[in-house]
């Protein structure tokens, strides 16, 4: 099954004939494409890559490289998107980008924070909204349950310090993720805190388990490069 901490990166279309070395035999195209960069807090660069420290209550920390690749522009729903592909999660994900709006749709069976789903469709980030702003999905669980996800902007503009790195300027958002359970009715059973730093896209995010108070995962940047 794959995973998703429910945010994916977006690459872009043009192709120029440089290389950037990765190590080992791996050398990717580098995209001079300066319309990947419309989504301030997400870029969509083709050829992306970040570099995360992933952090569970049951494992130690793992180091995880998501280049993305752009596949193939499409439309869903009358809007255009992005076919991408993600390295390090082997995940084919469709992104659109739409006044601010970073909208993703995944057809294939992911995990987000302790469910699973299929044909999820998430608007990410709604970075024009100001500080207290919100906006809701659905997504229908492969158990035949259905998930609320309610997402609010915490702040703007704020600076935030990962890995010894500072960026100065970050959105902060908060989905709590609810679903009716047995006897209790709609119960909220996660919440998801993502920090978008301008020009660079996630630079962490943190998933609790509200009803056991376990972290399912903690994930920071530490590195990133975005033609």
């Amino acid at each position: 099954m794959k995973q998703a901490f429910p945010f994916l990166i977006v690459i872009a279309v043009l192709w120029s004939c440089q290389k950037e070395y990765l190590g080992g035999d791996v050398v990717v195209p580098i995209i001079k494409d300066t319309t990947c960069k419309t989504c301030t807090y997400f870029p969509s660069c083709d050829s992306s890559r970040y570099t995360y420290s992933d952090t569970t209550t049951t494992a130690a920390p793992a180091t995880r490289i998501d280049t993305v690749f752009f596949k193939k522009d499409t439309i869903i729903k009358g809007l255009p998107f992005r076919k991408v592909f993600l390295t390090g999660r082997k995940q084919i994900s469709y992104i659109n980008c739409t006044g601010g709006d970073t909208r993703q749709v995944v057809t294939d069976t992911i995990k987000i924070a302790t469910f699973s789903a299929a044909n999820v469709d998430l608007i990410l980030l709604k970075s024009n909204l100001p500080v207290g702003g919100t906006w809701s999905d659905t997504v229908n669980l492969t158990s035949g349950q259905t998930a609320i996800f309610k997402n609010k902007i915490v702040a703007k503009s704020i600076a935030r310090t990962i890995n010894l790195i500072t960026y100065p300027d970050v959105i902060q958002t908060q989905t709590d993720i609810s679903i009716a359970l047995p006897i209790i009715g709609l119960t909220t059973v996660a919440i998801s805190k993502t920090y978008f730093a301008k020009n660079v896209g996630i630079i962490e995010t943190d998933i609790t388990n509200v009803i056991t108070s376990q972290l399912i995962i903690h994930s920071v940047l530490l590195s990133s490069f975005v033609p």
